[in-house]
């Protein structure tokens, strides 16, 4: 595997070269014409990671959407350090999206609703803690009821995985810590489709080359020394002992 690819500078150049032939457009924009790239994030490990990638964005001068989960167990957007980071992500100007996990709801030892009630659900609460507009949602983990979708808006929100996306866009992804379909350069380079629908997870894209198992860990590392050092810090501000 090229674990090179998944490096800070590579994704700058990879910006750099999308730049050359497509524009960038938000979401609400998916049936724009012309040859146009929708970039979205689907934020799985990392918050810090995807404030990163969406300065390298910002700097140069491209937007994307941030898909977020509510039930993640890499990040909570109850805690203010978290919620910090989300605003300064739209603050730089890009979108936020919903990504909804269908299993959390199915893994519940209790009476489930429907799809769309779930789904209102969460976008409701995103929406109000985050006092923005949704306007789209991705499938964490989608299954083939989602992936042969036949709608394109769902709740009021766009579909990423929805029939317009799969039939007008070529589709890229680095699921997993790895190109699974196409590689993203190749599809860059040699992609004849009008429109590309590129998604990526911050997670993986790293200061410097590691293996898919090694980013993961960096991520958790990372979380727990936050977790920790937020602890620390609880103690000194009521002046309270650190045994052991």
């Amino acid at each position: 595997m090229r674990f090179n690819d998944f490096t800070e500078k590579n994704y700058r150049r990879l910006i750099r070269l999308a730049k050359t032939k497509w524009q960038f457009i938000d979401i609400t924009r998916y049936k724009q014409d012309g040859t146009v790239c929708f970039w979205r994030h689907d934020v799985d490990l990392s918050l810090k990671r995807a404030y990163r990638i969406s300065s390298i964005e910002a700097q140069e001068n491209v937007f994307s959407t941030y898909f977020l989960n509510l039930h993640s167990r890499f990040y909570n957007l109850l805690e203010s350090d978290s919620l910090k980071l989300v605003f300064k992500i739209i603050d730089l100007g890009h979108q936020i999206g919903l990504h909804f996990d269908m299993n959390y709801f199915t893994h519940l030892n209790r009476k489930n609703g429907s799809l769309d009630s779930n789904i209102k659900k969460e976008k409701k609460f995103l929406k109000n803690i985050l006092d923005i507009k949704l306007n789209g949602v991705s499938f964490h983990n989608p299954d083939d009821s989602i992936l042969t979708s036949k709608a394109d808006v769902v709740c009021g929100m766009v579909n990423t995985y929805g029939p317009y996306f799969r039939k007008h866009y070529a589709y890229c992804s680095d699921s997993n810590g790895y190109w699974r379909h196409r590689h993203l350069e190749d599809v860059l380079l040699n992609n004849k489709s009008k429109n590309i629908h590129i998604l990526t997870h911050p997670g993986w894209w790293m200061p410097t080359a590691r293996s898919p198992k090694k980013r993961v860990k960096r991520c958790i590392n990372g979380r727990a020394k936050d977790v920790y050092q937020q602890y620390l810090k609880n103690l000194r501000l009521s002046k309270r002992k650190n045994i052991g």
